[in-house]
């Protein structure tokens, strides 16, 4: 996903509409993965693009979203941001994904450039839904995501 749009790379099947996810429950983004890449429907890998020239008092990424398809606790979600001066990705939070829309907040702490790219003000983050201990034979599963963003002063 990136500024000007959305740009979807192969292992992924997408539906919903992304430009409108706001704050409504009948506006959402599904991702599901596809078995081109990704043949046993596995994971989830999703990267945000955004952009932040400014002071930068405090960092919240915020993201609204479910699962389906899968039973509870089958599927992992993480969030991470990229860390400019490490030059890694940070993990900011792990937790199982639910069947029931969840709202997840996580402030950032420490010194906060350090997700603001330094030349092109980027800030990164991803958040990955995967299920690591799959086994046996594949399930059908998607996530549907209402909304999600940087809250950045």
């Amino acid at each position: 996903v990136d500024p000007f749009g959305t740009k979807f790379l192969d292992g992924l099947a997408t539906g919903g509409s992304l430009a409108d996810a706001q704050f409504s429950d009948d506006v959402y983004f599904e991702l599901a993965p596809s078995p081109t890449n990704n043949p046993i429907k596995q994971k989830i890998d999703l990267i945000l693009l955004g952009e932040y020239d400014g002071p930068l008092n405090s960092f919240e990424f915020y993201l609204e979203a479910n699962m389906s398809g899968g039973p509870e606790g089958d599927v992992i979600q993480t969030i991470e941001l990229w860390n400019e001066t490490d030059s890694i990705w940070e993990l900011v939070d792990t937790r199982a994904a639910t069947n029931v829309d969840t709202v997840v907040a996580v402030t950032a702490t420490g010194d906060l450039s350090r997700f603001v790219h330094p030349q092109t003000s980027e800030v990164l983050s991803r958040i990955v839904w995967a299920s690591p201990s799959f086994s046996g034979a594949s399930f059908d599963w998607t996530v549907d995501v209402d909304q999600f963003g940087w809250l950045i002063s």
